[in-house]
Parts: structure tokens; C-alpha cells; sequence
């Protein structure tokens, strides 16, 4: 467990959980980023994040060799 503000713990749990769902909240910002683009190349590079994003919530590991910055 981790010490937070007030001495009081927060188990890794809640933190993955919490990590999963900041990941699933930008992959649903990039769908929608994606949706509202006229531009080809930058709807395929939201869905790309979004993927990204999504990935993370699942657990994916990354090591950066799968950046989709690149």
C-alpha cells in the first residue's frame, strides 16, 4: 500500500483501477477527437491514440516501441 494526504492508504488496487480509467478516458476523448475531424490523417491519428489509450486500460505493457507518436 501507499501512504496518500492524512497517513491514510490507498491500495495499489484502487490506484490501477483508477490508472484504467484515466486510459479509457483519453482513448474516449481521442474516438471522439476522431469523429469531429474532417482531416483523414488526423482522425486516423486519434484512433491511433485511442488505441493507445486503450491498450493501457487492458494492462498492455509498453515498453515505447508501440509510441503512436511515432
Amino acid at each position: 500500500m501507499e501512504p496518500v494526504e492524512g497517513g491514510a492508504f490507498l491500495s495499489r488496487s484502487v490506484n490501477d483501477l483508477n490508472f484504467s480509467r484515466e486510459c479509457l478516458r483519453l482513448a474516449a476523448e481521442f474516438t471522439q477527437l476522431a469523429r469531429d475531424s474532417l482531416d483523414p490523417e488526423l482522425q486516423t491519428h486519434c484512433l491511433r491514440m485511442a488505441a493507445f489509450w486503450t491498450d493501457r486500460a487492458a494492462g498492455t505493457p509498453g515498453d515505447g516501441s508501440d509510441d503512436p507518436a511515432q
